[in-house]
């Protein structure tokens, strides 16, 4: 039993605390008091030997909440941190061993990826167009050259950016449709989130949500920060196809919304009626519980907290996800679900 100790205290010096530990230390009792886990001299070897893989999993995840930067990893070891405080032991074991698989299988994902664009410098992303990797300076400053921004003066505005190249704190690659420059885009080494998508002479290109989320997949980053590709709803939610949870339909008036609920974020998507256009909106979950609005979105907070107050479906879906603890009384609505399209 010492190394369960050990690891138990491991959780609570990763954040789990003293009152988590200990219920997670009874079930574990619990579950070793199960007469099918026992035999002639007390608990079978097999039994603690799970008992021991399932915590170390435990503190994998708690300290990719605490310390981890692949924000689709730290998602889902949220998700069985969260789990631990609610299910019993032998569910734990079962949601441990699918968080360690899903983990390892993204993990080896991203450095497959890493590995090709490593060896590959120039990635198609559709049939128009392509991704070239910047690595010089005098490359850097010939796409400032093409674009008429400030990456052309290597020793002026853009000095800082050739810096950054220079120093391996960021990546830059350059996005061009048939040979004509359509942007360049500014990747954050250390945590692979995009910090700049810029167009000709400052702008913000315009691009597909197809294309968008090609460029993530492919170079296997976040673009939830950038304008470009937050206002066509690429955003690393709905990157890995299975991950994408189901999308609840709402009829507001002449609207219809489409919302996503996860325990960190909720995306928003409305077709405009009349142009077709798409409106996204992302809101992410402060350490408070409540949500906080991106700089990006079409949809205000107020507008959110409306809703929520409006229809009983979508206050039901945000405490199943545990957003909310206590419900409130609200009209009754016409919602239905449906998978995403």
């Amino acid at each position: 039993m010492n190394q369960l100790n050990l690891l138990l205290n491991e959780l609570e010096d990763h954040g789990m605390g003293k009152q988590a530990t200990r219920k997670l230390q009874k079930k574990i009792e619990e579950f070793h008091q199960v007469p099918k886990n026992q035999n002639g001299r007390g608990v079978k070897p097999r039994v603690k030997k799970t008992s021991i893989a399932t915590l170390k999993h435990l503190v994998r995840a708690q300290k990719s909440c605490e310390l981890g930067t692949d924000p689709q990893i730290r998602t889902m070891a949220r998700k069985l941190v969260t789990s631990s405080y609610h299910v019993d032991f032998n569910t734990l074991i079962d949601l441990a061993r699918t968080f360690c698989g899903k983990a390892n299988k993204h993990s080896e994902s991203v450095r497959e990826r890493r590995n090709r664009e490593l060896r590959r410098k120039v990635i198609p992303v559709s049939r128009d167009h392509t991704l070239e990797k910047i690595t010089t300076s005098k490359f850097l400053q010939s796409v400032g050259l093409k674009l008429h921004n400030c990456l052309a003066h290597p020793r002026g505005q853009g000095s800082y950016s050739h810096e950054q190249l220079r120093s391996g704190e960021r990546d830059y690659w350059f996005l061009s449709k048939r040979d004509i420059p359509v942007c360049v885009i500014e990747i954050d080494s250390s945590n692979r989130t995009i910090e700049e998508c810029e167009g000709i002479r400052g702008s913000t290109p315009e691009l597909s949500r197809a294309l968008a989320l090609n460029i993530c997949e492919e170079l296997g980053v976040s673009g939830d920060g950038a304008e470009a590709f937050a206002k066509v709803g690429a955003f690393q939610m709905f990157q890995s196809v299975n991950e994408v949870p189901e999308a609840l339909e709402i009829q507001v008036d002449n609207r219809v919304l489409q919302i996503w609920i996860t325990e960190s974020e909720l995306v928003v998507k409305e077709r405009a009626s009349r142009s077709g256009t798409e409106l996204w909106s992302k809101f992410e979950k402060e350490d408070h519980g409540s949500f906080l609005s991106t700089w990006v979105n079409e949809m205000e907070i107020d507008e959110l907290l409306m809703l929520v107050i409006e229809f009983d479906e979508l206050r039901d879906e945000l405490k199943r996800v545990q957003v909310f603890d206590k419900p409130r009384r609200s009209r009754e609505s016409s919602v239905r679900r449906r998978r995403r399209d």
